[in-house]
């Protein structure tokens, strides 16, 4: 099993996905150009987020979160550096900031859904 962390943070009712913008989805597909962790500074678990090279160069590179890192280190991501990728994104505020987080990654034909419509995560809840 995957340890999960104290804390609501991440979980469905948390502040990360209560604090997804109402209508602000949008697609973004493009070249994985880094998987990265992302820190924050009031105690919230850190992520992991794909930077996204924008097809045909279309807008600046974006920073996309796929998910708390204690659940995406466990999970045999479907994507790497390189690959070309369609994710379905919608904003959200952490601390503070804004941010896109993925609804899904689609890569090589698989898709893989990181929040159902009705926000549900596929990582586990505390």
């Amino acid at each position: 099993g995957i340890p999960v962390p104290q804390g609501n943070a991440w979980s469905a009712k948390g502040p990360i996905l209560s604090s997804i913008v109402s209508g602000s989805d949008r697609r973004f597909e493009g070249k994985v150009s880094d998987i990265t962790d992302i820190s924050f500074k009031n105690g919230t678990p850190s992520a992991i987020a794909i930077n996204l090279h924008p097809a045909m160069n279309t807008g600046d590179e974006q920073q996309i979160l796929i998910g708390p890192a204690w659940y995406m280190r466990h999970q045999k991501p479907a994507y790497s550096v390189g690959d070309v990728v369609a994710m379905e994104c919608c904003k959200t505020m952490i601390e503070g900031r804004s941010y896109w987080i993925a609804r899904s990654v689609t890569c090589n034909g698989s898709t893989v859904t990181l929040l159902d419509n009705s926000g549900k995560p596929s990582w586990p809840q505390p």
